[in-house]
């Protein structure tokens, strides 16, 4: 699976101030049956926003649908330890 993940700096302070943050994020099938639709999000969201950042980029991110599926649809496992 790919996400279109829009990144964006902030501006700082001084170094390190903010880590880059994810800002819109649409998956590759969201995006091939709208094209287009991601970009205008994305215009609109710097348009709202287009004071706080230094720097921002579409960054395509590639993931492991399966694992993506699997982390969802299963019961989390708690371990622990008895003590008394």
């Amino acid at each position: 699976m790919k996400l279109h993940i829009l990144f964006g700096q902030r501006e700082e302070a001084y170094a390190g101030q903010y880590a880059p943050e994810a800002l819109v994020c649409w998956d590759e099938f969201s995006t091939d049956e709208n094209p287009g639709a991601f970009e205008h999000e994305c215009e609109e969201y710097l348009q709202e926003h287009k004071d706080e950042f230094a720097a921002t980029r579409v960054i395509l991110v590639e993931v492991d649908g399966d694992e993506i599926t699997r982390l969802l649809i299963k019961a989390p496992t708690i371990e622990g330890n008895v003590t008394s």
